[in-house]
């Protein structure tokens, strides 16, 4: 048996292996389940698919922790199932009994592993299902369908998938909120019988349906069957698949891979307690060991293995565990107490506080309507909270209610649904949060959007609002979106790079204008009005063919013209290349135009303010098969035109990279919307229409990094990383890499998409399998690792209208996020900054010219001073002051003043604490120093005096030094955030007073003095005699017994205060001061195996701070359960723990010095302890 380790890998996305056509024993040469043959036909037309599952398999890692605890106690999990009869009109058309008995299946062999399935009955507010079309539903959540086309299904398109789906579910039916189960006459491939009884397919794969197919003669047992296959009669086909839907893998998966235990977690079927099987079989009359290398045999009547229905009869401990941990990391929306109440399943005893607003953005004084999940006000109470004390009405008590809120000072606002069941008082409490805006209305080109299939999106009243009004489901690639409105934002027409759409809408070419196979992830297709032109607009597209398409006419970098009257839109040109013969040898082309490239976006250019002319950014192959941006000249003198072009830092086979313009127009941020590569920002003159300076944006190569966002003041950028995790960038940083702030992850199975910076300074971000976009609400703030969502995102922003598809998809439109009134600010403030390096920034002009003249205020720079540069380059003169000021100046040609910046430089200043002196002879020669570090500062700590050795990191807040020479100096090296440096340093002093005396003699010789760290006592009978001079110096306190004497002519001193004896003193001090002999000191220091200093048996033992004040933390190479005792300086036990944690909380205790006893796996070590 493979050792079981309770550990969960591998998310259950790959559920399956390559294909396995043959079984052995009885095989008859089928393969009864379909999911080997759907993923290997994913993997093999997307191989990349393979980063996401590894992606997923990261997040399934994390959460695999929380499975243990929530089965602990008596946690079930429901399933809310609805089942499709897919039927012609003939057998297939089973009845509801043998539908149900397939329901009392699943339950028998999967409610022992606290997994039940029960029927939806509803969604939402209405008491019954949707259904599509003529289908009828005489049980709930039992669905027949006529269809012989839909009931002869197949397996390998998605077209055919997508039919399944439209034909039966619809749009509101979703894998989100339903386990659906098709259940069809026959599985086919290409029209042909594939003895394939079933399959679930791969989420994030090629295929649509993430749910299950499986054919009618498998379903119930064979009493209700009696149609059903010989050897699958008993309902197992369905329980077979529910597993793979669950997370499981065949038992062959890989062959034998996997049976040794240090391998089978990674290998095989990923799961420990199950013997691999070689190949799959078939019958299990057979005992049969088809892998070796493991001693168990073949697990033949495992429900994952090919064996037929009376030979499987369990699943193990380790699969039910592994899809528990699927479940309850990627699917627990489906078994939310929110989602079976909305579905009706089995949710009789639950109760929800679902809160559900009709809008989670409004204006002041608007009226928002907020439903709970019920009606009844006998069964349930209601106690509404809208978070909005100072209005009269903050508080409602029916099932739903409405509120409007006067101001948008305290926004956003918390509103809080309690609801009770009245029978039992039970009740549950939920929370939203609601945005409001002091709204002026919003006339810009840029104030309306198509988003997704075609809704539409208007800024015009001050907050975004779907219109209920405009048809939807119109647009085929959502990806590739461009909308062009007229000045006012009202909608001229838009198009998905595909067809070209008029605002009512209908689509006005019937030629596409690009045969996008990638479906243009990203923004590839973008919207220019021709300059100088009322009524013409030119949708420029850039399109890459794949391997197994012929080149034609849409392919390349290309532009089609659009002509406008009075509202009415037609087509002037299609497909028209975009070449320039000077660049012909340069650039790969075919037919025509310039090829091989993808991303595209726009930067207004302006020589004065009433030219209209923009810069077009596109990425192109070379000859030499390298990537290359290319900036092309659209003006109205020479149409477009080549520039110039820089080689991208970024190079990929495809090509596929997206450009994103900052809104100032002087940053490019540049990534490949795929899988598996880093991105770069880079500087862009737009003055002269040139790019530089690049730098690196590392990714995560597991996902796909599908959009971003520069901030409206163009210093911050925000980018997606593999779909799930929002990351906040500062530009103002010599490396903006190291400034990567994580804002917030979305759960499987949403995603987050694409990224819009929207004319309210907004951000907007779309997704998947929600009816709301999602809004960064004050993109220009900066996020730190203490308040890391500073900007205000949050995941419930404009809200779908109902009708057409339930949720919102992938799709925002490519605006010009770089226009006129962004990047030619044209005002006294005219002037944008980045940070290139320590006290040095880089400037560009926000405004309209070809010459410049920068005075930067920097005197003492001398020559550097000015500059006559597009994008000059400065670095400022600073000292030690705390601050300096400097007021940047740029002249237009004439010596004009056209704008002013000041730029404000803070010198910080940082301090070390901690020890200040040990004993590098002892035991006890570690010290423990901090520094403070501000936002932005990192530290290195080095020894540059005496001697000794860091231990652990030396790039924290505190380190740890174990001395072996004193004295000695610890400096600390801090970077800020602009790259400057500074160091600080401290010294370290010997010390090696004991930390208690105790001494029973006569002094009769003639000066001694006595140090201790701690105390001092002296037994009974203590004498000084006559003529003699004793100093006793201890930190805590000094104890005369009973019986001691100073005699007449003796001065005794004693002091309490800090031990100031080295090594070299304390010995002098013990020693005669004269020649002649004293008596013996009957001296010893205080020592006991409980509260000994010197021992130290446990491995990596730290505990810091010391001195401490309010928490000491005490950590260990085994950082197990750990008994820690602590002791006064009389050895009275203050406190004693039992803990796994790392941190003790001592604010409890007086300040002076204790001793720390820790005990861990049987060894024990003791530490002195100060507290201040």
């Amino acid at each position: 048996m493979k050792k079981l380790f309770f550990f969960f890998l591998n998310a259950f996305l790959i559920v399956s292996s390559y294909s396995q056509k043959t079984t052995s024993s009885a095989g008859e040469g089928i393969a009864p389940c379909g999911t080997d043959y759907l993923h290997e036909k994913s993997i093999k037309e997307n191989p990349n698919i393979v980063f996401e599952l590894e992606e997923l398999e990261k997040i399934y890692k994390k959460e695999y922790e929380k499975v243990p605890l929530m089965k602990s106690g008596s946690y079930n999990i429901t399933i809310p199932v609805v089942f499709y009869v897919v039927h012609d009109g003939g057998t297939s058309n089973i009845p509801d009994s043998q539908v149900q008995s397939q329901l009392t299946a699943l339950n028998s062999y999967f409610s022992p592993h606290n997994i039940n399935f029960c029927l939806a009955t509803k969604l939402g507010a209405s008491p019954t299902l949707p259904t599509v079309g003529n289908s009828v539903q005489t049980t709930p959540g039992i669905i027949h369908v006529l269809s012989s086309t839909l009931a002869n299904h197949n397996i390998n398109t998605a077209a055919s998938q997508q039919a399944l789906i439209t034909g039966t579910a619809g749009y509101n039916i979703t894998s989100d909120k339903f386990l659906r189960i098709w259940i069809v006459k026959d599985i086919l491939d290409n029209n042909q019988p594939t003895g394939i009884l079933g399959y679930a397919p791969v989420p994030l794969t090629t295929s649509l349906l993430d749910g299950i197919v499986v054919k009618y003669n498998t379903i119930g047992n064979a009493a209700d069957c009696p149609n059903c296959l010989t050897n699958y009669n008993q309902g197992k086909t369905l329980i077979h698949e529910v597993g793979h839907y669950f997370g499981l893998y065949h038992t062959f998966h890989e062959g034998c891979q996997g049976s040794e235990s240090g391998t089978c977690l990674d290998k095989g079927d990923k799961v420990c307690d199950t013997p691999q099987s070689s190949v799959p079989m078939a019958n299990c009359n057979t005992v049969t060991n088809s892998c070796p290398e493991n001693a168990d045999n073949d697990d033949l009547s495992n429900f994952m293995g090919y064996t037929v229905d009376p030979c499987k009869d369990h699943f193990t401990q380790g699969q039910a565990d592994r899809m528990f941990a699927v479940l309850s990391s990627f699917r627990s929306v489906l078994f939310s107490t929110e989602n079976l109440v909305d579905v009706g399943a089995c949710s009789a005893n639950l109760i929800s506080s679902a809160i559900n607003p009709s809008s989670y953005l409004s204006c002041t004084n608007n009226t928002i309507t907020f439903s709970s999940p019920y009606t009844s006000t006998s069964q349930y109470s209601y106690i509404w909270d809208f978070g909005d004390p100072s209005s009269p009405n903050n508080i409602a008590t029916t099932p739903s209610a409405a509120h409007s809120y006067q101001s948008a000072a305290n926004s956003p606002y918390t509103v809080t649904l309690t609801v009770t069941r009245n029978s039992d008082n039970v009740s549950s409490t939920s929370t939203k949060k609601i945005y409001i805006t002091a709204c002026q209305p919003i006339q810009s080109s840029q104030g309306t959007w198509i988003v997704s299939s075609s809704n539409l999106l208007k800024f015009n009243t001050g907050v975004p609002v779907f219109d209920p009004g405009f048809p939807n489901n119109q647009i085929i690639n959502p990806y590739t979106i461009a909308n062009q409105n007229d000045s006012n934002g009202n909608l001229l027409f838009f198009t998905d790079k595909t067809y070209v759409y008029n605002n009512t809408p209908s689509a006005i070419n019937t030629t596409p204008i690009a045969l996008d196979p990638w479906q243009g992830r990203g923004f590839s297709t973008l919207i220019l009005p021709k300059p100088n032109s009322t009524d013409k607009y030119y949708i420029f597209s850039n399109t890459i063919k794949t391997t197994v398409q012929s080149f034609n006419d849409s392919h390349g970098f290309r532009f089609s013209e659009i002509q406008e009257n009075s509202g009415n839109i037609s087509m002037n040109s299609i497909r028209q290349p975009i070449f320039d013969s000077a660049m012909g040898s340069f650039f790969q082309t075919q037919l025509g135009a310039f090829y091989n490239g993808s991303g595209i976006t726009a930067i207004k250019k302006n020589n004065s303010q009433n030219e209209e002319s923009y810069w077009i950014l596109t990425t192109l192959k070379g000859v030499d098969n390298k990537t290359y941006i290319a900036v092309f000249l659209f003006d109205n003198i020479s149409g477009i035109k080549y520039h110039s072009h820089y080689l991208s830092p970024l190079n990929i086979e495809t090509n596929l990279i997206m450009l994103e313009a900052s809104p100032n127009g002087n940053k490019i941020f540049m990534y490949n919307p795929n899988w598996g590569s880093s991105s770069f920002i880079l500087d862009f003159n737009k003055a002269q229409g040139i790019i530089n300076n690049p730098k690196l944006i590392s990714y995560d190569p597991m996902g796909i990094n599908e959009s971003a966002s520069f901030s409206p003041d163009s210093n911050l950028l925000y980018y997606i990383e593999a779909q799930r995790r929002l990351y906040q960038v500062n530009l103002n940083s010599t490396d903006p890499d190291q400034t990567k702030i994580l804002v917030a992850t979305e759960n499987y199975p949403k995603v987050l998409g694409q990224m819009q910076l929207g004319p309210d300074g907004k951000i907007y971000i779309d997704g998947t399998y929600s009816d709301c976009l999602k809004v960064i609400h004050n993109p220009n703030n900066l996020c730190t690792t203490d308040n890391y969502n500073n900007c205000n995102y949050y995941f419930y922003g404009p809200k779908k209208n109902p009708g057409g598809n339930q949720y919102l998809s992938f799709g925002l439109p490519n605006m010009i996020d770089a226009q006129q009134s962004t990047a030619y600010i044209n005002s006294t403030n005219s002037i944008s900054h980045y940070l290139e390096g320590c006290n040095t920034y880089k400037f560009f002009p926000d405004y309209y010219g070809q010459s410049f003249s920068w005075d930067f205020g920097d005197i003492a720079s001398g020559s550097n001073n000015t500059s006559t540069a597009a994008n000059p380059t400065h670095t400022f003169t600073v000292g030690n002051d705390p601050q300096y000021t400097f007021t940047v100046t740029l002249k237009n040609s004439s010596g004009t003043v056209i704008a002013q910046k000041q730029i404000v430089i803070n010198n910080t200043t940082n301090t070390i604490t901690g020890s200040s002196d040990t004993c590098a002879d002892s035991g006890e020669n570690i010290t423990n120093n901090f520094i403070n570090l501000q936002q932005g500062q990192s530290v290195i700590w080095t020894i540059t005096g005496g001697s000794g050795t860091i231990q652990g990191s030396n790039d924290q807040e505190n380190v740890l030094v174990a001395w072996t020479q004193l004295p000695g100096i610890l400096k600390a090296t801090i970077t800020n955030e602009f790259g400057c440096q500074k160091e600080f340093d401290t010294q370290i002093l010997e010390n090696c007073c004991p930390v208690s005396l105790v001494f029973s003699n006569t002094e009769t010789g003639s000066s001694v003095v006595y140090n201790a760290s701690d105390n001092i006592v002296t037994n009974n009978n203590y004498s000084v005699n006559s003529g003699i001079d004793v100093s006793l110096k201890a930190g805590s306190h000094i104890l005369l017994q009973p019986d001691s004497h100073i005699k007449s002519g003796a001065v005794f001193l004693a002091r309490i205060e800090n031990c100031d004896g080295t090594s070299n003193r304390y010995i002098s001090a013990l020693s005669e001061k004269n020649n002649p002999p004293r008596k013996p000191h009957n001296y010893n220091f205080i020592k006991s195996t409980s509260r000994s200093t010197q021992d130290n048996e446990i491995n990596g033992l730290n505990v810091y701070p010391n001195p401490a004040n309010s928490f000491l933390y005490i950590t260990t190479a085994a950082n197990g359960v750990k008994n820690i005792t602590i002791y006064d300086v009389v050895g009275k036990e203050v406190l004693n723990t039992t803990t796994a944690n790392e941190t003790i909380n001592v604010s409890s205790l007086n300040a002076g010095i204790y001793m720390v006893k820790i005990t861990e796996e049987g060894k024990t070590a003791t530490r002195k302890l100060v507290i201040q």
